[in-house]
């Protein structure tokens, strides 16, 4: 209610952590876990370390509602579109850090997941079974539509989102993320003893998976032309 009001120490919070700890000053951004600006949600990356690739990479960082191989998983996007792959399991540690090669299975998330949520549909209800909200849009409104086109539709929400951050002014690669998110330092205990999460090489996989500028985040102009974007 404090912050809502913005009554006593509820100002400082009201816009968030970020600017909460420069307010309060005296180290006190160490305790800060944004990611551009955007306090990170409970899913710790060092488990599934794509989602430290959606909170720093999306068109809307510091979501947890985007992408990662958890998703992929549940999701059975593999079972859904042909040409993905079963993703290994999450729970082998051999794979899960691994941080090359997974930017397809996550682009292709974030492609369903838009397209899902510009149906109006509940982002939950993607992962809680094999729901093919395609052929269910399909049948209520008539279209005669392919399971892909749906992740091209997807494809062009996400780049005109991250076109809008561009013309704003927004360096997508820049977006800055909590090192202690990252694992930076790393614990020197526990199951997560000594990880460290390589955002950048997953980042440059994910840019690449939706034909956007693999350095800078920026959607090309090939990407913009092959979704009818010029």
């Amino acid at each position: 209610r404090k912050m809502a009001a913005r009554e006593g120490v509820g100002d400082v919070f009201a816009d968030g952590v970020k600017v909460a700890s420069e307010k309060i000053g005296r180290g006190s951004d160490q305790f800060a876990m944004p990611a551009g600006g955007q306090e990170v949600p409970m899913h710790d990356p060092r488990f599934d370390p794509t989602f430290a690739g959606a909170y720093a990479a999306e068109p809307a960082p510091g979501r947890h509602t985007t992408s990662s191989q958890t998703f992929y998983e549940m999701m059975r996007l593999h079972k859904k579109f042909p040409e993905l792959k079963k993703a290994p399991m999450l729970a082998l540690r051999s794979s899960k850090y691994r941080y090359s090669g997974k930017g397809a299975r996550q682009a292709a998330v974030s492609k369903y997941v838009q397209s899902a949520s510009s149906a109006g549909l509940c982002f939950f209800s993607t992962i809680t079974g094999d729901m093919r909200f395609d052929e269910r849009l399909s049948a209520a409104t008539g279209w005669e539509v392919a399971p892909e086109d749906y992740m091209r539709v997807g494809h062009r929400v996400l780049t005109l989102r991250q076109s809008y951050n561009v013309r704003e002014g927004i360096k997508p690669s820049a977006v800055p993320i909590s090192d202690r998110v990252l694992g930076n330092p790393p614990q020197e205990k526990g199951p997560l003893a000594g990880v460290t999460i390589d955002l950048e090489t997953m980042k440059r996989d994910y840019y690449s998976a939706l034909t956007w500028d693999a350095e800078t985040g920026i959607p090309t102009q090939q990407c913009l032309e092959s979704l009818g974007m010029e």
